[in-house]
């Protein structure tokens, strides 16, 4: 997989249950996310979230996250 878009990644630290570092990366094959040892494609990293932490705070942390992902990974219209 290669890395694609400018910014090719966001991380972003002390996010979650274990305060760790969270990366979501823009790759040629979709979005990925590599939270503390999980590395995994954007929608299951959200169903991992939502059946450890259901809807409380840490989910709407990793949720956050993953929507400002999105909002850096947008083109932009030119």
């Amino acid at each position: 997989m290669k890395m694609v878009g400018n910014p090719p990644f966001i991380r972003i630290n002390n996010i979650g249950s274990r305060s760790n570092g969270c990366a979501i990366f823009n790759l040629d094959k979709g979005i990925f996310v590599q939270c503390g040892c999980v590395f995994c494609s954007l929608e299951d990293f959200k169903k991992k979230v939502k059946k450890t932490h259901g809807d409380n705070k840490y989910a709407r942390q990793y949720f956050a996250a993953i929507d400002l992902a999105k909002i850096t990974f947008e083109k932009e219209n030119k």
